[in-house]
């Protein structure tokens, strides 16, 4: 089954006919997730940082880094049992604006608060394609672990 990770959201796969996808990744950051010998897969789609927004309810838990990565990650080591040490962990995304005056930087942003709570956790990553001024859509294949990015530039 191919399933598309809207922003905000996140996704985990078990069976080996899975596809985890995410579509015009730009400053939202993707942390994707794969190990092979538990062959379960996740995908969580970043907007921004951190909960410092006005709009932070329950239901956006995983719309913010600081909230939704440390989740996705306890839900992956309880509920699926996935051994960390043996996952192999993407960082992707976190363009910039293509304003030339950015103010927020919140591509930016996104990749060090990621990165900051990886890090954090003692937990070994990749950036496979960060920063610059590019849409990704990203696609994880269960069976094989292959994780394909193309990428488009946001320069109109």
């Amino acid at each position: 089954m191919k399933y598309v990770v809207g922003i905000g959201k996140y996704r985990v796969a078990y069976k080996k006919e899975d596809i985890i996808m995410i579509h015009a990744l730009s400053s939202c950051v993707a942390v994707v997730f794969y190990n092979p010998k538990d062959m379960v897969g996740a995908m969580i789609h970043i907007a921004l940082p951190n909960t410092n927004s006005r709009d932070n309810g329950p239901d956006r838990l995983f719309y913010y880094a600081d909230t939704g990565l440390k989740r996705v990650i306890e839900e992956l080591v309880t509920k699926y049992k996935v051994n960390m040490a043996y996952t192999e962990i993407h960082v992707i995304g976190g363009a910039n604006s293509i304003k030339e005056n950015d103010f927020f930087k919140i591509g930016a942003r996104n990749l060090e608060e990621v990165r900051t709570i990886l890090r954090s956790e003692n937990l070994y990553f990749v950036e496979d394609s960060t920063g610059g001024n590019l849409s990704r859509t990203i696609e994880l294949e269960m069976r094989t672990g292959n994780l394909s990015i193309k990428t488009q530039s946001l320069n109109i």
